[in-house]
């Protein structure tokens, strides 16, 4: 019979599973702080390790990192510590010092790690050998790199539908090319794309994309060139705000080079100053230089003619320049806003994450979940045009600045009329202030008058913003307490249902 800790332990799982972050956290707490009740020092290391997943998933990965160092605290005054649990903490905290840009640290708990799994199986020694794979990478350490993905690759023999397959096989092409090694980088990326293609949607097929893009414009294939750069971003589309930086930087620096071989050196300057923002940005130091020195090159050649790549013209279709557009401006746009919000980031993806969950639940359509996943971590865009006092006060205390703050929906609309976005996009992010009981604003429409995306945004959001500031549990009473005049009642009960667990039992087997 499992103890209380072990049963919150495992609902934190389902939760997981589920992508319900939030609850997940609650029940690991709860789970750390019973194991504290009771002496059980394994549990409180299992609970904080979990709780520093959550972090690190929500893009928090300094907060991630406090919480696996003192799960690794702990290891270190447990002798009989499972080994599988020690190389698990030294795999995470190498990840978050790798996206934080400390790369001899990641290095230093890499090798911990490897110290750890020679005796543990095939699964954690692939874990930690693609981390290191990432990281010598990084270092531009090509052998090191190439020996890591190699051995990872002979333990996956056999299994060649696995997902990991395909990304050491990206890996591996992407060493190729800095090498120089046009024909093998062809070999193991068109591989590696095939894979991924027949296994369906995953969000390493971009970075994939993007490598084959910078593949076919080293062999002169501009046309290829850009058809895979604009498959890249039509993967990355759909998750702008879970995107790391770097992806989207990637892309504008090879959208950069192809404008700089057919001679429009104006996009090619604005694409390569995008690029080396965002390796700034991203801790991609040997990213950033790489671009830097072309910038250099580049504004020292202006107006000495225009380059071309074997005399051809190849076109960037506009719905590219505008999907790149669209990344780069919103991205800068989320940048203004957390400058002065902080948390706006965080709440915006669970925002979207939530709402999607529920659109899941009612079987919404694909182009319906499209535009209520991106209207739903959009939908507070307009607080740009507004003044930060009159968004940080609980209750605005001018009737203009409670107007101003009432016009926020509109603003968010007016932005996002601007992009290829879908009408119910732009109507959702309008409406997604409006009540149930028609007291809202901007139009005061009431029940199912108002659309049903805005519906099921306003139900996730408040969840979402309560439960930051109180937790799960409470924020599940303001839903209720909610209920029927914020709130459309129908989404607050499949919202509820979504977090019990009885009608997905939890599985011990995790």
């Amino acid at each position: 019979m499992r103890s209380p800790g072990e049963e919150l332990y495992e609902k934190g799982l389902w939760a997981w599973d589920q992508g319900l972050f939030v609850f997940a956290a609650e029940c690991w707490r709860r789970s750390r702080d019973e194991a504290r009740r009771t002496g059980n020092r394994s549990g409180v290391m299992r609970s904080l390790n979990a709780l520093g997943c959550i972090e690190y998933e929500l893009g928090r990965f300094r907060a991630a990192q406090a919480l696996w160092r003192r799960a690794e605290a702990l290891m270190e005054t447990e002798p009989g510590c499972d080994p599988r649990f020690r190389v698990k903490v030294m795999i995470n905290l190498a990840l978050a010092a790798y996206v934080t840009g400390r790369i001899e640290e990641a290095l230093m708990y890499l090798r911990a790690a490897r110290g750890w799994c020679g005796d543990l199986g095939p699964f954690w020694i692939i874990h930690v050998e693609q981390c290191a794979c990432s990281i010598w990478m990084t270092l531009e350490r090509w052998d090191e790199a190439e020996a890591a993905a190699r051995r990872a690759l002979e333990l996956l023999a056999g299994q060649e539908a696995d997902p990991r397959v395909a990304h050491l096989q990206t890996n591996l092409g992407q060493i190729c090319l800095e090498r120089g090694e046009l024909a093998s980088a062809t070999a193991y990326l068109e591989a590696a794309r095939e894979l991924l293609e027949r296994l369906g949607p995953d969000p390493n097929l971009g970075y994939t994309y993007g490598a084959l893009g910078r593949l076919y414009y080293l062999l002169g294939d501009l046309d290829r060139a850009v058809a895979y750069g604009s498959e890249a971003l039509r993967v990355l589309w759909p998750n702008v705000l879970a995107t790391h930086k770097a992806e989207v930087a990637l892309v504008s620096e090879l959208f950069g080079w192809i404008a700089l071989a057919v001679g429009d050196r104006q996009v090619a300057l604005m694409d390569l100053q995008r690029a080396s923002t965002y390796f700034a940005q991203s801790y991609r130091w040997r990213d950033w230089s790489r671009v830097n020195r072309l910038l250099d090159k580049l504004v020292r050649e202006w107006g000495h003619g225009a380059d071309r790549a074997n005399g051809r013209a190849a076109r960037i279709h506009p719905e590219s320049m505008e999907r790149l557009r669209y990344f780069t401006t919103l991205l800068d746009l989320l940048d203004s806003i957390e400058s002065l919000y902080p948390d706006v980031r965080q709440k915006a993806e669970l925002t979207g994450r939530y709402a999607l969950r529920v659109g899941q639940a009612l079987r919404l359509s694909s182009e319906d979940l499209d535009a209520l996943s991106h209207a739903a971590k959009l939908h507070d865009i307009g607080l740009t045009s507004l003044d930060p006092e009159v968004v940080r006060q609980r209750e605005p205390a001018s009737p203009v600045a409670r107007n101003r703050m009432r016009a926020h929906p509109l603003f968010g609309e007016k932005i996002l009329s601007l992009f290829p976005l879908p009408d119910l996009c732009c109507d959702a992010v309008r409406h997604h202030h409006e009540r149930y009981d028609g007291l809202g604003f901007p139009d005061g429409l009431a029940g199912e008058d108002i659309p049903l995306l805005a519906r099921i945004i306003a139900v996730a959001a408040t969840y979402v913003s309560c439960s930051l500031r109180h937790g799960h549990s409470a924020a599940m009473l303001e839903l209720a307490r909610r209920r029927g005049q914020h709130l459309d009642p129908r989404l607050v009960d499949v919202f509820t249902a979504m977090h019990d667990p009885v009608q997905a039992p939890v599985a011990a087997s995790h």
